[in-house]
């Protein structure tokens, strides 16, 4: 026991014994933090944190399983406690950021290349709604607001892709970002009004009510009663084949399918394609069956006979 410093030792007692788990943005190492609900608050899930470990305005907290934002400056005292009101994050966002190749691990080509899938890539950072400063409080206590603008209030970062001009969907009507608001430290906040749907310009963008993350993080499914259009059918993608390794021959009408022929022998000298005993043919077609994640077609090299190629050209 160190008998020089017996407040932070109080303190830390207090809370071992008293204190909840929580975790601090992405850290999977649990602090303890004593926390209390604020004055009662119709609108918005506020409560108060404090802890021995140091906190930022725009951290996220994880409690019970439930995301907050730091949205307060946070105090401290002489003997290392940290204090701040937290609110809760109820909604997701679903943010399109571009795409990246997918290789399955088991998808090859004849020659054992790995065949690759393009993919959206998307962000999904949790934000709370709140109305437009534009309110009116009215003598009976109730509040109205301008409902073709609202504000999104979301932890900062560097790279954010949330900027002027980005739109999404929300509750049946689409937004866009008209301006950002970074003045306070650790918090980006959106000013959005409610905009005519472009049909020029097919949105990528969602929000989606609930805590959780779907599990499909590649192409999650939109949830919740928001008015949120879905994501559109997957449609079946144009093969690209590779350059071939070997020359085609044989009738001119057939040469678009052929990617290569090999001997019957099994060398690579080219066999006579009328030889209709031949099975070394090969077209980069779907088999009719095997489907990706998102239900889109998996092409691959099949070995086709010549007369196969031909009524297939011919239907």
């Amino acid at each position: 026991m160190n008998i020089f410093n017996p407040i932070q030792q109080d303190r830390q007692y207090i809370f071992n014994n008293l204190g909840q788990d929580i975790l601090i943005n992405d850290t999977t190492e649990p602090i303890k933090a004593i926390i209390n609900h604020v004055a009662p608050n119709k609108f918005y899930d506020d409560l108060n944190i404090v802890t021995l470990t140091s906190i930022n305005r725009g951290d996220i907290v994880t409690y019970n399983n439930r995301h907050y934002l730091i949205l307060s400056e946070v105090s401290t005292d002489r003997y290392g406690k940290f204090k701040a009101v937290m609110r809760h994050l109820t909604y997701i966002l679903k943010v399109k950021t571009g795409t990246e190749q997918t290789w399955d691990g088991q998808t090859v080509d004849q020659f054992g290349t790995p065949v690759y899938t393009t993919v959206d890539k998307y962000e999904y950072p949790r934000v709370f709604v709140q109305n437009d400063p534009s309110i009116q409080i009215q003598d009976t206590g109730g509040i109205t607001y301008i409902d073709s603008k609202m504000q999104v209030i979301m932890q900062d970062k560097q790279d954010s892709p949330f900027i002027v001009g980005l739109q999404f969907n929300l509750n049946g009507k689409r937004w866009k970002i008209i301006s950002v608001d970074v003045s306070k430290q650790g918090i980006r906040l959106l000013n959005l009004d409610n905009v005519a749907e472009d049909t020029n310009d097919p949105i990528t963008h969602d929000m989606v009510d609930g805590d959780e993350i779907p599990s499909d993080t590649s192409n999650p499914p939109n949830t919740g009663d928001t008015g949120d259009t879905g994501d559109s059918e997957p449609t079946e993608p144009t093969p690209t084949e590779p350059t071939p390794k070997y020359a085609t021959t044989g009738d001119d009408q057939i040469d678009e399918f052929v990617l290569r022929h090999q001997g019957d022998n099994g060398s690579d000298d080219l066999g006579d394609p009328n030889n209709q005993d031949n099975t070394n043919y090969w077209k980069y077609d779907w088999d009719g069956e095997t489907i990706d994640d998102f239900g889109n077609p998996v092409y691959s090299y099949i070995r086709k006979t010549y007369d196969e190629l031909v009524a297939e050209f011919e239907s």
